[in-house]
């Protein structure tokens, strides 16, 4: 009985020794870069801050050109992807990295990586116009009830 005992024990011991790492590794910095580089995260980032920059330009009217100058440098794509790593690593393992990495090596990946600017852009826009059509269902089916 003590031998089962200590063979089932040291079994167990031994199976979350060597398989719980495997289920939680936290991703590499390098690896979580790779997925940002390959999705063009950095980017994007930057082309939102731009998009942004006229309406905030219009909050500070008096500023100079070299105060935007310096905004513009301090808030860049690698600035971005040192604050977004920490969160990629946060909710996915290694595994998942590397599966995701790969499967944007593939055509579809690399189709996806490039059409996706113009499908988050026309998905905010039809997103932009169903809650519109909800508000105003909203408006009707309140009016309706008075």
């Amino acid at each position: 009985m003590k031998t089962l005992f200590l063979s089932l024990t040291m079994s167990t011991a031994l199976f979350f020794s060597i398989s719980l790492p495997a289920f939680a590794e936290t991703p590499t910095e390098a690896s979580v870069r790779e997925l940002l580089d390959k999705t063009k995260a950095g980017e994007a980032a930057v082309q939102m801050v731009n998009q942004m920059m006229p309406s905030m330009k219009m909050m500070a009217p008096g500023a100079p050109q070299s105060f935007w100058d310096e905004i513009e440098k301090e808030f860049n794509a690698e600035s971005f992807i040192k604050l977004v790593i920490p969160i990629y690593q946060k909710h996915l393992t290694q595994e998942d990295i590397n599966a995701i990495n790969a499967f944007y090596d593939t055509p579809a990946g690399k189709h996806l990586i490039e059409k996706q600017g113009v499908i988050m852009q026309e998905s905010m826009i039809a997103g932009q116009q169903w809650g519109e059509q909800v508000a105003g269902e909203v408006i009707k089916r309140v009016g309706e009830q008075k």
